[in-house]
């Protein structure tokens, strides 16, 4: 039974070795850039891609712009987030409250609704404990307020040196995994590209 490969046999697309080959080598790893193109595409080598390099750079420009940074800016920027995610949390508290509150009136009414058969308890008895379980863990603020405190806490004692640190750290991290992202790729290129110079010179 002929496959996505030797069908091109028997449509007239290949007529020597050669060009079955080259049709076939599209299975293999060293022509995965190629893999979305019709089988019949003429080979061509990989070319390196460019986003990792473009990444360190603005990464590396981020980092000395970073390390410009003045400790009163720092305090302020870090101070600005942790009030602007406080104030994200606190809104959440006012819209919980009103959830809750409209939750807990429905479980009211859902326990004094009378079925009308003994079949429909069922059905009252899912309403009532749908709305127990939003109530229970959908509706409480505690996490929430637990969450504030941390904040406050932290807004307190900002680090601007630990904050310094942590950032740097993190950015040379980055830096450093598309550099050496960039390096395997032109390995692997040069890998595939050798593996298809070879196999071409070979007809």
């Amino acid at each position: 039974m002929a496959n996505e490969f030797t069908s091109e046999i028997l449509n007239g697309n290949i007529e020597t070795i050669k060009d079955y080959a080259f049709t076939c080598s599209k299975a293999f790893g060293a022509t995965a850039h190629q893999k979305d193109e019709p089988l019949n595409t003429p080979l061509r080598n990989v070319e390196v891609g460019k986003d990792n390099l473009k990444a360190s750079k603005r990464l590396e420009k981020q980092l000395k712009d970073f390390k410009l940074m003045s400790d009163e800016q720092l305090f302020e920027d870090e101070k600005k987030a942790l009030e602007k995610t406080r104030l994200h949390y606190s809104s959440k508290i006012d819209l919980i409250k009103a959830a809750k509150k409209k939750c807990s009136n429905l479980l009211r009414d859902a326990q004094v609704w009378t079925p009308p058969t003994d079949d429909h308890n069922v059905l009252k008895d899912f309403m009532i404990k749908n709305l127990k379980s939003v109530i229970e863990f959908d509706c409480d603020i505690k996490p929430i307020n637990e969450l504030i405190e941390d904040i406050d806490g932290r807004i307190s004692t900002i680090d601007v040196d630990g904050i310094r640190e942590r950032q740097i750290k993190s950015l040379e991290q980055q830096i450093d995994y598309h550099i050496q992202s960039h390096k395997l790729d032109v390995s692997h290129s040069e890998q595939s590209n050798e593996w298809l110079t070879k196999l071409i010179k070979s007809f």
